[in-house]
């Protein structure tokens, strides 16, 4: 699949949670840092693949990066969610294409992040009756859900 009919690049989006990046925000780019990458192995348990895929993002917001980190010294300053955004190949365009159908608000509103077979959304440790759904209760969030 090819991203360039895509209304926005993966290049905006977290490797991890899946959340939005500004232009004006900071990201870690996992496929060039090794450290970022063995703490998300490390935490999560999962292996780092497919970077360089066009439907795969590469970079980690800020959140993140800070919660892998820390995580690394103490498992429990790790993120909030026990399982990250797991990205797959789009089966079809824009139907199952996480990043045309994301909704991406300005400001405090809220964005909306789809849950689709090609971008399963992040799993949380708190219990409560949808276990994808964030904090809030709403899927996505904000960044402040990743650490």
């Amino acid at each position: 699949m090819s991203t360039k009919d895509c209304i926005r690049s993966p290049e905006h989006f977290c490797f991890v949670c899946g959340q939005f990046i500004s232009r004006r925000g900071k990201k870690y780019d996992i496929s060039s840092n090794d450290r970022l990458r063995k703490a998300y192995e490390q935490f999560f348990g999962l292996k780092v693949v497919n970077l360089g895929e066009p439907w795969m993002p590469n970079n980690v917001c800020l959140s993140c990066e800070i919660a892998l980190s820390k995580s690394v010294q103490n498992r429990s300053l790790g993120p909030k969610f026990y399982r990250p955004r797991i990205w797959s190949q789009p089966k079809e365009h824009p139907g199952d294409c996480f990043f045309c159908l994301a909704v991406i608000k300005r400001g405090i509103e809220e964005n909306y992040l789809p849950n689709l077979p090609s971008s399963e959304a992040v799993k949380y440790r708190e219990t409560n009756e949808d276990s994808t759904a964030g904090p809030s209760g709403a899927q996505g969030g904000n960044n402040a859900d990743c650490g």
